[in-house]
């Protein structure tokens, strides 16, 4: 590879402002444009952060009118591989994964790389695509999972040969999110103590549990607030349940937002309350700005949060024991801010953006190398 640039096609399933999205356009903008020329495919229409990506990417395609379960999408993709020619194809989620891969296999690509957020879809998929996905990852060089949780599922569940598999964590910028993280007007005016979560309205996300553990919390402080962010199918069933316990005046549903760290910024404790979850962003960045978190112990949090350390691990679906953790923090400040230094820490040590993106260049190099020798 001496003497020129590698070219590299992300192919995603969509540019909204999912987890999976904002952490690839982080790895791009950090990525080495002396040795690394980024292209990506997104499977569905212009999303929201599609002029973003198209500032720090050679170029970006959008296909349109993706149909999930079309695999005349596969055309569509190849046609693209063959005009850029790329030296490694690098998928990310679930449709973008299964329908990348035979892409690029059958347009001749030699390395092709997986990245895998969250493993719970594919417990959902049929029969089919389970084989599509043990197919395809025969001719992919390597995955990175996100999480040692991931990898486990990943050599339980699909059989994938552990020496195929690399574990790097998600990164955040630190510098940027703790610098640029403005407080939002609609909620300086809301009084402390403040709860904050962050991720799509979906049931694999627990809102409804946290919902339900406000009435115990606002009867011992009848001024808390809980603010969601985030938006999807599960908004109107939780803007009624919020109603029917009566707390709509101390729920706040604010949607996505592209100011979430500011948000973050105000609250006083995090609640992560996912029933099942990779890694998850939103948790790093609340460990960032030194949030008390209160977290499911599932999938790859506990790699995150130490239960009685950096924070509190819980069963998912107990909102009794959301409202008794949450409480206890907010009656003893002088933990909340040990945990705050802790988890600035934690941060700055295992979740460094810059870190991450130089692993994933690494993996790059040496795929290729590997391949080459």
């Amino acid at each position: 590879m001496s003497g020129r640039k590698i070219k590299i096609m992300y192919i995603i399933t969509a540019l909204g402002v999912g987890g999976a999205e904002k952490i690839l356009l982080s790895t791009i903008k950090k990525l080495n444009r002396k040795i690394f020329i980024p292209y990506v495919v997104s499977l569905y229409q212009e999303n929201t952060l599609a002029d973003e990506f198209r500032e720090y990417c050679d170029n970006v395609y959008c296909l349109g009118h993706y149909i999930k379960y079309n695999p005349l999408v596969v055309r569509k993709i190849r046609k693209i591989i063959m005009k850029v020619k790329p030296d490694i194809v690098h998928t990310h989620l679930p449709h973008a994964t299964i329908w990348g891969r035979i892409a690029a296999h059958f347009a001749g690509v030699k390395v092709i790389i997986t990245t895998e957020h969250n493993m719970s879809i594919w417990k959902k998929w049929n029969v089919p695509f389970y084989f599509l996905y043990r197919w395809t990852t025969k001719f992919t060089n390597r995955i990175i999972a996100v999480s040692r949780a991931i990898k486990q599922l990943l050599v339980d569940k699909f059989n994938v040969p552990p020496s195929k598999i690399k574990v790097i964590y998600n990164g955040i910028d630190t510098d940027i999110i703790l610098n640029n993280a403005i407080v939002p007007n609609e909620v300086t005016t809301l009084s402390h103590p403040i709860i904050g979560t962050i991720g799509r309205l979906h049931k694999i996300k627990g809102h409804e549990v946290l919902i339900k553990s406000m009435p115990p919390i606002v009867e011992k402080f009848p001024k808390c607030n809980l603010i969601i962010i985030g938006d999807g199918v599960e908004r109107v069933r939780l803007q009624m349940l919020a109603k029917k316990l009566n707390m709509e005046k101390n729920i706040h549903f604010l949607g996505c937002r592209h100011d979430p760290v500011g948000i973050l910024k105000a609250i006083d404790i995090f609640v992560f309350p996912s029933i099942e979850e990779g890694l998850g962003i939103a948790l790093i960045e609340a460990c960032a700005f030194g949030k008390p978190c209160i977290a499911s112990m599932v999938g790859g949090i506990p790699e995150i949060i130490k239960d009685g350390i950096n924070g509190y691990l819980i069963p998912s679906n107990n909102p009794q024991i959301i409202a008794e953790k949450v409480i206890y923090l907010l009656n003893n400040p002088v933990e909340c801010n040990l945990i705050a230094s802790r988890n600035k820490l934690l941060v700055r040590n295992k979740f460094s953006l810059s870190a991450v993106v130089k692993e994933i260049e690494t993996l790059y190099k040496q795929t290729i190398i590997s391949f080459e020798n």
